[in-house]
């Protein structure tokens, strides 16, 4: 449809785009309604969201050469940006750490490991551990379009394997079980119960009070259940009258009232994502979809799986950082990366927008003005390690950013042989148990090889502080006593000798695993969401998908459009925007 000026719609919009680049463009495409406010504060699954040309002559420093520091180069480089990549460590990635053979990482305690798994298997496939994160789900389109975007060739991960296993000290004896003869006895038994009770009301005959509380702490895990205010408990505002306080077991009610589970309309990002909405169990139950579709995800032959670059993780990273540099002549994003050049002080200088960054190396310091600075450091390790002049609120902020950080640890072991492939019919998933090692991954790739490389642990939080303050050989004895609780006879078939561990929260310039800024709104998150002057924070931390490269990336994506609107002339946006509104006037 035509405007009054002679100009559609899609032309209004390109112009947008011509003028002001992406970021304006949809801003403008949801002022006219067009895009929901998710979609316009994000862009979308999309890649090169900056128009060409946009930021030439325009400098930026990024701060850290990880998953979200190459992203935003990879961004603001297609618009013709100066960027400068600063990197504490003497090696790319952050914590996406995929360790072969001769690679060597140390800790702050003084820790140095070379890793000395064999190079490749029977199959011809590399020998790798993913020390950092180790999966890509589906629904993270983002990434999942940068791997499209930098052609990263990509195999199923696979998360669940219904013969992993479970094992806890006080179940079954101590001995593992597999998870199909858990999960289905259990169902089964629930179902059952819950039949008899609704045709014969004979459940206060079965079980006891004590099994009565217990089974309903298991309901509300089960079907991710919320305590209401037992007042409200059978009327229409009863989900929005939560139980705040642990009412006594006897008075408290359970309701449904939907879950994360499900998925999101508007998936998390720069902001809270939004559930959707509950399904009624009549429309279940007259849909007929759980006769078949419902459950196939539990049945014999099937499983869900997830995604993994092929050769390692770090193989997304490795990929963008050979993307060619426009107009630059053949260079790529490497050869922006300034190595062993940690940042000391960051001025936000008021006079002219610009950002000094002073950063040292080998004892020599050295300061230079960029025109924008984008910081993907831990907010606890910029408080820690780097002099600055910002805010009082957004240094407070810094001061308290520790609450996020998530203690993590990893152990690696070659394998002389696939004995859970041989042995417990497993292949790929995972097997859990209360053993402080929490779990035990198993390779998802190069099946019947001759040897493989497990994750002999993966642990977080509490666990993980306790697990990385131990010695290596500590880490490790820990390691084989929690596997040989999965799988008798373990440690004789390891390369015991070969294994490798990793507490992130020891690595030097890193705070832990991931940061969960965002389950401190007001203390921490909110407040660094604001710029400092050109000044800006990035990384998975600053997003509701704290840990996931997802995002990293989108942060990396909403600090680039905001750097990309401050370039634009001032005034420019809204001028643009009435101008739109004008000229589509009633169409």
């Amino acid at each position: 449809m035509k405007t009054e000026k002679g100009m559609t719609r899609r032309q209004v919009f390109a112009r947008l785009g011509q003028i002001g680049g992406t970021a304006l463009m949809i801003q403008g495409m949801s002022a006219l309604g067009f895009m929901s406010s998710a979609s316009a504060r994000m862009g979308g699954a999309k890649t090169g969201i900056l128009a060409r040309n946009s930021g030439v002559g325009k400098s930026v420093a990024i701060i850290g050469a990880g998953v979200s520091g190459f992203t935003s180069a990879y961004e603001l480089t297609q618009a013709g940006y100066d960027v400068t990549i600063l990197e504490a460590n003497n090696r790319m990635g952050g914590r996406s750490l995929t360790v072969r053979t001769g690679d060597t990482f140390h800790e702050q305690n003084g820790l140095e490991l070379t890793c000395q798994f064999e190079k490749m298997d029977s199959n011809g496939n590399a020998i790798y551990l993913n020390a950092g994160p180790g999966r890509i789900p589906q629904h993270h389109e983002l990434v999942l379009e940068y791997c499209r975007t930098w052609d990263v060739k990509l195999e199923p991960f696979i998360f669940a394997c219904r013969t992993n296993l479970l094992q806890a000290d006080g179940f079954n004896g101590g001995k593992p079980m597999q998870v199909r003869h858990m999960k289905h006895n259990l169902r089964g038994e629930i179902a059952e119960m819950l039949a008899k009770s609704v045709r014969q009301n004979e459940l206060d005959h079965r079980i006891s009070k004590l099994e009565q509380d217990k089974l309903l702490d298991m309901l509300r895990e089960f079907g991710d259940l919320t305590k209401v205010d037992p007042k409200f408990a059978h009327t229409g505002f009863a989900c929005q009258r939560k139980a705040e306080t642990d009412v006594d077991k006897n008075a408290r009610v359970l309701r449904y009232c939907k879950t994360d589970r499900a998925g999101f309309v508007v998936p998390p990002g720069i902001r809270e994502g939004i559930t959707k909405p509950q399904v009624s169990l009549n429309d279940i139950l007259f849909s007929d979809l759980w006769n078949t579709e419902l459950f196939n995800d539990m049945r014999y032959l099937w499983q869900t799986s997830l995604m993994q670059p092929i050769g390692g993780m770090d193989m997304l990273w490795r990929r963008a950082m050979t993307q060619e540099v426009p107009g630059s002549g053949g260079r790529t994003l490497e050869n922006l990366v300034k190595l062993g050049h940690p940042v000391v002080r960051i001025q936000v200088k008021g006079s002219d927008d610009k950002v000094a960054v002073t950063t040292r190396s080998n004892g020599v310091e050295e300061t230079q003005d960029y025109d924008f600075c984008i910081s993907t450091m831990a907010p606890s390790q910029l408080d820690r390690n780097v002099e600055n002049n910002f805010s009082r609120e957004f240094r407070r902020a810094l001061e308290v950013s520790g609450v996020a950080d998530v203690a993590s640890c990893k152990v690696g072991w070659q394998t002389k042989n696939r004995f859970w492939e041989r042995n417990d019919s497993i292949y790929g998933g995972i097997s859990w148990t209360k053993h402080i090692i929490s779990q035990v991954w198993y390779p998802s790739n190069s099946y019947h090889a001759n040897i493989g490389v497990l994750t002999g642990a993966y642990n977080r939080g509490d666990d993980a502080t306790i697990f990385g303050n131990l010695p290596h050989e500590e880490r490790l004895r820990k390691a084989v006593q929690g596997g040989e609780l999965l799988h008798p006879g373990f440690r004789q078939n390891i390369d015991y000798d070969k294994g490798l561990s990793i507490a992130w929260q020891k690595m030097q310039y890193f705070a832990g695993g991931w940061q969960h800024a965002h389950e401190h709104l007001e203390t921490v998150y909110n407040p660094l969401m604001k710029p400092q002057g050109n000044f800006f924070m990035s990384g998975d931390v600053m997003s509701y998908n704290g840990g996931w490269m997802e995002g990293a990336m989108q942060s990396a994506q909403h600090v680039v459009s905001q750097i990309a609107e401050r370039v634009a002339e001032p005034g420019r946006m809204e001028r643009l925007k009435a101008a739109s509104i004008q000229a589509v006037g009633s169409n």
